[in-house]
């Protein structure tokens, strides 16, 4: 199966591998204001590697904020475009000098991915403003640093018990279509499938090389590199349960945030661990005498999380990690507090002959929970003492709703799932980071020669052109072209695709004479009984070659191409398909250079009607018609000389800028380059209202006389005039 650059668009959700460097849940950054900040990290350096391997030091301020403003902590959903969710990329912890006394702490404070801030004294300084603030710990004086390392030691342990990612699904399990699921559906909905995919998959390595290919990351951890050197050697699957709860300090690690972000790279390497320890659970469970088992755990959970919970009740949920849960109901009165978050106190019904939710004793009081197990959220109560009690259960109405989730995704897949199918169907819904990453995995397992590799070759270029990387896109695509040459004619039919895709590359690149030449070899393949074909690669190729030529300022050609690739369009899709919508934003644009306004106004009519009958009224594409519709509207505006009309043609236009402005302010900051040019151009638009609407009309180029442009012209003209034409002054 292969996927072209022209196929329709979606909203991009997935996290790019750049995002994922720090295998581990936390960073320390540690911000050194005087040289004894440097004496002090290297002391306590390899006590705060027993629990945390990934450090950043600074000695700029500027810088330091910088890193720690950078960090993502949010991302959108597809076709929701109701705000973002937030989900955490790093969780740090910071080390201050008092040097700095509170602006910086003031600055940091309330950001969600700051977990505490350590403030050291190396200077003489007023600290009590460290008591304002909930996530400061100390001032710790010079005698008190091994307190300060104790604490951070203390407190990275408590958030890594903490860390407990969920999901909900809160659709009705057969009636939901995957292009309009939110976030959370998604982590819920891939992630089953993930594992289902993880549990069939043999492995190649032995275990000593993926441990080899992850002991750079613990570089410095003494206690962590010899626990991955004894893992190495003396794994056993049958224990696969004990060799993971004796390795938490980097395994857990691992794979917790693995599962989290869903790191497939990590996922697929580690996958042996998913099936030994799934086959751990089911032996385990068959030895249990009760049907029925409960168990307790009490995380904190982000103020978003719990309100999610209680939003959701009757709904599945999963956990996307695995976790540990005790057989004990015991509640720890001195558990604390934690800025932002709730105490929760979950009680968990398992169901020993469930697979969706498998478990097995770490200990007599431990139990071991796997990840992606699946709940229904039965209550989320206030307790008087202010904890919150979730209590969910495991049984078999539960395993049905999931059993039909599953189908559904899997007949949408329509193929049997493998690393190689989900990366296409990836692909496809629009997620093209992610699908870069399975792709890959699959690449490097494959033969260097073998016909596979270069498919995927051709879906990898693909994914590169949608997320912008022209000439690594052209790098795949080119692979594939050169190995099919080699046995197929360079006029052969079944290369057409390809060449609409590179002509698409180079129309990106701005190299405008290479694309046409490659719509060119499309287009020459389009005769006899293929003149009335239903092919999307002549339709892309007519587009792109109308792209060219506007470019190179040949716009009634252009205009031509814009009409065939309609043509054709129209014989694929039906008159009211959203994919027409483009197709009529070319050819309005293109009238518009031509200064066919009218023309223009009508197939900028037609897009809008087509997107309003097909999108959410506030997608961000609508915006985009207002926004053409209000433009033609302006420059009309300025043709007519007749005052009353032109107000007229002139309001119109601050009508359509209005209406795109007010859908792009529910989904875009009011700092976003959109957001900034629709509120240029309703400004252009009131100016026009007073100015005299005189225009003069040099080759290509219209001004409007009262225009900035217009005293910019005359500017120029007696600069111009000043000079010979050899270009000395007249003087």
């Amino acid at each position: 199966m292969a996927f072209n650059v022209g196929a329709a668009d979606a909203k991009n959700t997935s996290i790019s591998l750049e995002d994922l460097q720090n295998i581990e849940d936390f960073i320390i950054v540690w911000l050194f204001g005087h040289p004894i900040g440097r004496e002090v990290f290297a002391n306590l350096e390899n006590v705060l590697r027993t629990v945390v391997n990934s450090f950043k030091q600074f000695d700029d301020p500027a810088e330091f904020l910088n890193y720690i403003l950078s960090i993502k902590t949010y991302r959108e959903g597809p076709q929701t475009f109701m705000g973002p969710a937030p989900v955490k990329y790093e969780n740090i912890f910071v080390v201050l000098p008092n040097a700095y006394d509170e602006c910086l702490t003031e600055w940091i404070h309330d950001l969600s991915h700051v977990e505490q801030i350590y403030i050291y004294i190396d200077c003489n300084a007023e600290n009590l403003w460290t008591k304002k603030y909930l996530k400061v710990r100390g001032p710790y004086s010079a005698d008190d640093l091994k307190d300060m390392c104790d604490t951070i030691v203390y407190d990275v342990r408590c958030a890594l018990k903490n860390l407990l990612p969920i999901a909900i699904f809160d659709r009705e399990p057969i009636e939901f279509i995957y292009k309009d699921l939110t976030v959370d559906q998604l982590d819920f909905l891939w992630f089953q499938v993930l594992l289902r995919l993880l549990q069939d998959t043999p492995v190649k390595q032995t275990i000593k090389e993926i441990i080899d290919e992850y002991k750079s990351h613990f570089t410095g951890s003494i206690i962590k590199e010899a626990q991955m050197e004894d893992f190495a050697k003396s794994y056993s699957k049958e224990n696969a349960i004990h060799f993971y709860s004796t390795n938490k300090l980097w395994l857990s690690t691992i794979l917790n945030k693995a599962c989290r972000m869903e790191v497939i790279e990590i996922l697929y390497k580690f996958r042996f661990i998913f099936q030994d320890i799934r086959t751990c659970f089911v032996k385990l469970q068959k030895t249990f005498k009760e049907q029925t088992l409960t168990v307790y755990r009490q995380p904190f959970l982000t103020i978003f999380d719990l309100d999610k919970l209680s939003k959701n009740i009757g709904k599945l949920i999963s956990f996307n990690n695995f976790f540990f849960a005790s057989t004990e109901e015991y509640f720890d009165k001195n558990f604390g507090s934690h800025y932002g978050s709730a105490c929760v106190f979950f009680q968990f019904e398992l169901d020993k002959e469930l697979s969706i939710c498998l478990f097995g004793y770490e200990s007599n009081e431990l139990v071991l929970i796997n990840a992606g197990s699946v709940f229904r959220i039965l209550t989320v109560e206030l307790l008087p003492n202010g904890t919150w009690l979730v209590k969910l259960v495991s049984n078999t109405a539960v395993r049905d709703d999931l059993q039909k989730i599953i189908e559904h995704i899997e007949k949408e897949i329509g193929e049997e799932i493998d690393l190689q199918t989900l990366g296409i169907f990836l692909l496809y819904k629009g997620q093209y980071e992610r699908a870069l990453r399975y792709l890959t995995i699959v690449c490097n397992e494959l033969p260097p020669e073998s016909s596979e590799r270069f498919d995927i070759y051709q879906n990898m270029g693909a994914a590169y052109y949608k997320v912008g990387k022209y000439e690594l896109a052209l790098k795949y695509l080119q692979k594939y072209l050169d190995h099919h040459l080699k046995n197929t004619a360079a006029a052969d039919l079944s290369l057409k695709g390809i060449y609409a895709d590179i002509a698409a590359i180079y129309s990106e690149m701005n190299m405008f004479d290479e694309g046409l030449k490659y719509c060119d070899m499309v287009i020459s393949m389009q005769s006899g009984e293929l003149e009335d074909s239903k092919d999307e690669d002549f339709m892309r190729s007519f587009i792109v070659q109308a792209v060219c030529l506007v470019e190179k300022f040949k716009s009634e050609l252009a205009q031509e191409s814009n009409f065939k690739a309609l043509k054709t369009a129209l014989r694929i899709y039906p008159e009211n398909s959203i994919q027409l919508a483009d197709l009529y934003n070319n050819i309005a644009s293109c009238y518009s250079g031509l200064r066919d306004y009218k023309s223009a106004d009508e197939y900028n009519k037609k897009a809008l009607k087509l997107k309003m009958s097909c999108l959410p009224s506030n997608h961000p594409s609508i915006a985009t018609s207002y926004n053409n519709i209000g433009s033609v509207y302006l420059k009309e505006g300025w043709l007519i000389n007749d005052p009353y009309l032109r107000r007229n043609k002139i309001e119109d236009a601050i009508d359509s800028f209005t209406k795109c402005l007010n859908i792009q302010l529910q989904t875009l900051p009011r700092t976003h380059p959109r957001v900034v040019s629709t509120l240029g151009n309703l400004q252009k638009a009131q100016e026009a209202l007073t100015l005299p609407g005189a225009r003069m009309i040099i080759g290509d180029t219209e001004i409007r006389f009262g225009h900035s442009e217009f005293s910019q012209l005359l500017q120029l003209m007696n600069k111009g005039a000043e000079t010979t034409d050899e270009g000395e002054s007249t003087k």
